[in-house]
């Protein structure tokens, strides 16, 4: 049945319109400042506030707070509102039963008061025209009317419907309330909102227990629409139950207006590097502007040195603890100031040798350990006899008397090394001396090649001259006898042998196997 089919006015209007007072705001470091913003508009009431920037949420304020750590960039702002005039006529059924329509029929009243399915009524106490159903009041005053419908086993059936003209291209709030009308609806209705015949936003089930009213909304878009047929359908065609009461049907304009303004952060960042050095410690300093260069920059490292530039580095050469003072301006701010604190102490890389004895007898074993000082990691050692060890503590054992260079080095995780050296005396306890070069000239002086030492202490002898070829020129086991310089009775090459001395002293329990060369000089 059909009431009142004129279309209803959408009330044309504009959004909230807000706008804020700059497109920039600037602030420096320390500085806490918020964006003034206009707002206007009538007939409006703001739901919620958004604000977005750089990805950064700032909370539903319409003035929050900006402070020194906000990142520059470009913030926004968008207010969702919605009309306060709805567009719908009589949604709060105030003024009876009339500016909607409905497929279900009208009411009236009969002795029995027992209003049958597919039929609705417009009243303000649903028991008045059923006596299953409560006493109960209106969602908008408690004593008003309300639409009181005992629905049909029809599904798709439409409850209420209005023609409201639109405007094309926007957002519209379309809402009601519901409420079970039975103390406890076995089949509660199941309603949705139709528009120009298409269904709007989920089904909604009304709350089985009655006098409970619970709203129900959706949001549609008007597109290239100039007019709007809205219908509320019930869904639930299960002719049990399904009593229910409508109340407070409402369709409101909806908008977002958004505003965006950039934020310009005139302050600066700065960053102190320490490096650990072998010799001494070093420190790289930065000060960089965010939005400008700082006017001034001025560096105080804390050992009566200072720097003026933005990036410097500065090494400290006493360790200690220095307060490092950072003095900047930014364009119109007022100086800052900032303090780190460098120490740099820890102990430097030195070197050290600890030799178990010195001089030493051949016989016996050498131990060489380090006492050097630092956060060593790596051990090194050269004995002087071409041979090479690696640890904090090493043995060795000399096989020729004589003196010799140890030499120990040390380095750390930081690629930091030092070296020290010691010299060593190995003695024999019976003397000997194996000539480096002699002259066969004949001049009576150096003429013969021969070991000089304790020859009645020698239990042992065995001296063998070899040229670079791998020739034995010279071979004796008697200790006084020496090579003349002669091979085959005619005088050998000039240059170097090579002789191998194969020697035992009374009270050794092994001969010494010992090697060299010799030059043979003229």
């Amino acid at each position: 049945m059909a009431l009142f089919a004129n279309a209803v006015n959408a009330y044309a209007q504009n959004c909230l319109q807000l706008s804020f007072a700059k497109d920039t705001l600037y602030f420096c470091t320390a500085e806490s400042k918020f964006m003034p913003v206009n707002i206007t508009g009538q007939n409006y009431v703001a739901l919620d506030t958004i604000w977005g920037g750089l990805g950064i949420y700032l909370g539903k304020s319409l003035y929050p707070f900006f402070s020194d750590t906000a990142a520059e960039g470009y913030y926004s702002l968008s207010i969702k509102s919605l009309a306060t005039q709805n567009a719908v006529l009589n949604g709060d059924f105030s003024l009876g039963n009339q500016n909607f329509q409905s497929n279900y029929q009208n009411y009236l009243s009969s002795v029995n008061n027992m209003m049958p399915a597919s039929h609705y009524f417009i009243g303000n106490n649903p028991n008045a025209i059923h006596p299953d159903y409560l006493t109960m009041g209106d969602h908008t005053s408690g004593t008003g009317n309300m639409f009181i419908c005992n629905a049909s086993d029809t599904p798709n059936t439409v409850v209420w419907q209005q023609t409201i003209s639109v405007i094309p291209n926007t957002d519209y709030d379309f809402s009601a309330w519901i409420a079970t009308v039975l103390n406890t609806d076995p089949n509660p209705a199941q309603l949705q909102f139709s528009i120009n015949g298409v269904l709007v936003g989920p089904v909604f089930t009304a709350n089985a227990t009655g006098n409970i009213w619970e709203p129900f909304h959706a949001i549609w878009n008007s597109g290239t629409a100039t007019s709007a047929l809205i219908s509320i359908i019930n869904q639930n065609t299960i002719d049990q139950g399904n009593d229910f009461a409508l109340d407070d049907i409402a369709f409101n304009q909806y908008c977002l207006s958004t505003d965006s303004f950039y934020l310009k952060v005139n302050k600066a960042t700065s960053s102190v590097t320490k490096s650990i050095g072998c010799t001494m410690d070093s420190v790289h300093c930065v000060c960089n502007g965010l939005g400008a260069m700082p006017s001034s920059v001025h560096w105080s490292f804390g050992d009566g040195q200072f720097a003026s530039l933005p990036a410097v580095s500065h090494g400290y050469a006493l360790q200690g603890t220095y307060s490092l003072v950072l003095t900047y301006q930014m364009p119109g701010c007022p100086s800052i100031k900032d303090t780190t604190y460098i120490d740099t102490h820890h102990p430097l890389l030195q070197a050290g040798i600890s030799l178990s004895a010195n001089p030493i007898d051949i016989k016996d074993v050498l131990t060489c350990q380090s006492n050097s000082i630092g956060n060593i990691t790596n051990y090194e050692w050269y004995t002087g006899d071409n041979k090479y060890y690696s640890g904090y503590s090493i043995a060795h054992l000399y096989k020729i008397p004589g003196t010799y260079t140890i030499t120990h080095i040390v380095s750390d995780s930081n690629s930091c090394s030092d070296t020290a050296s010691v010299q060593l005396n190995v003695t024999s306890g019976h003397h000997y001396l194996v000539p480096s070069a002699f002259s066969p000239n004949g001049d009576g002086v150096n003429d013969v090649f021969r070991v000089v030492g304790d020859y009645e202490q020698m239990n042992f002898f065995d001296l063998s001259v070899y040229n670079r070829w791998g020739q034995l020129q010279f071979q004796t086991n008697a200790p006084t006898s020496g090579w003349d310089g002669t091979f085959g009775g005619m005088p050998a090459e000039l240059g170097t042998y090579y002789w191998y001395l194969d020697i035992q002293f009374k009270g050794q329990n092994e001969s010494m196997k010992l090697k060299g060369d010799v030059t043979l000089v003229r």
